[in-house]
This record gives C-alpha cells, sequence and structure tokens, in this order.
C-alpha cells in the first residue's frame, strides 16, 4: 500500500494499493486498487483493476510536492 507515489513510468504490480499516481505513463496490474491518477502521456490498466476517480490526462508534470 502506497499513499501518493509520482514518477516517469509508474507500474503498480497486482493487486497493490495506491492513493494516488501522479506520472508520465501508468500500467496499473490486475486487481490494483488506485483512488486517483494523473498522467501525461499513457495509462494501461490490467483485468480488474480499479481507480476510484476516472484518470486525468495532464500536459505535464506539476512541480514535486516538497
Amino acid at each position: 500500500r502506497a499513499d501518493v507515489v509520482w514518477g516517469r513510468t509508474v507500474e503498480v504490480g497486482e493487486g497493490a494499493r495506491v492513493a494516488e499516481i501522479v506520472a508520465e505513463s501508468v500500467e496499473l496490474g490486475a486487481d490494483a486498487q488506485v483512488g486517483r491518477v494523473q498522467y501525461v502521456h499513457e495509462i494501461r490498466v490490467g483485468a480488474g483493476a480499479q481507480v476510484g476517480q476516472p484518470p486525468e490526462q495532464i500536459k505535464e508534470m506539476p512541480p514535486f510536492p516538497l
């Protein structure tokens, strides 16, 4: 389980749970559960994976929140 994941390419493993993803490209494994996804280029969703809010395509990565 992870709260927020940022990266260029984010791969979420089978059955994993993530609250929020912000990435250029996202791949969700089978049965993964994600609350929110923001992506720049592409998203691939495996069988049975669920996203709480509809994935949102953004023009560029926002600044990393420190």
